[in-house]
């Protein structure tokens, strides 16, 4: 089930649809998970700058195993899942060429980078800090395979974030650090409940 590593089959566009634009559409109004039966995965991760490359390809490739559960356990396995190349613009009309292909009815583009950076926590408590943590920032798109619409668009940066560094707003010194495995599976929690509800 696994794809292969895509080198230059993703590249840039030169246009892409407006309606499949990320910042054009948050959720469709009539979006539903069930409109998801098996979609095709397509996986875009950048960062880890404290890791080398093996190390890097070794955690990328245990996010995906992860996200491949995930859907499985759910009801929703994918029939494809491919890695796209760090850096390049997506593609949409290939992914849904691709898709098609694979007999998916859906194309979920995942990006997720990783970092490290001075966050700010408990901004609504009475108790607001910041410190250094590494933050794991995704974005999801799905789109609809039989006409490209965008069903479901969420910006890295914006609520599928997961923090390192588990704020406990009462007192902040008790504050605790999850490992890389709690940070997956926090990852894929908040990205399956986007996609495909609770």
């Amino acid at each position: 089930m696994r794809g292969v590593l895509i080198g230059v089959a993703l590249v840039a566009a030169a246009c892409t649809t407006s309606r499949s634009s990320p910042a054009s559409l948050p959720r469709a109004p009539d979006y539903s998970a069930r409109e998801i039966r098996q979609p095709a995965i397509f996986v875009r991760v950048a960062g880890w700058p404290d890791l080398n490359d093996r190390e890097r390809e070794a955690l990328a490739d245990t996010y995906e195993g992860a996200l491949v559960e995930a859907f499985d356990a759910r009801g929703f396995p994918p029939t494809d899942l491919q890695r796209v190349v760090p850096g390049e613009r997506f593609d949409t009309r290939i992914a849904l060429a691709r898709a098609r292909e694979v007999r998916a009815d859906s194309v979920i583009v995942i990006d997720l980078k990783v970092s490290r950076r001075d966050a700010t926590f408990c901004a609504d408590s009475r108790r607001p800090f910041r410190a250094i943590t590494t933050v794991w920032s995704q974005g999801v798109q799905v789109l609809r395979v039989s006409d490209g619409a965008s069903r479901v668009a969420v910006a890295p940066g914006e609520d599928l974030d997961v923090t390192e560094l588990e704020a406990d707003c009462a007192n902040p010194r008790r504050s605790q650090r999850r490992d890389r495995a709690e940070m997956i599976a926090s990852a894929i929690q908040a990205l399956t409940q986007r996609v495909l509800g609770r």
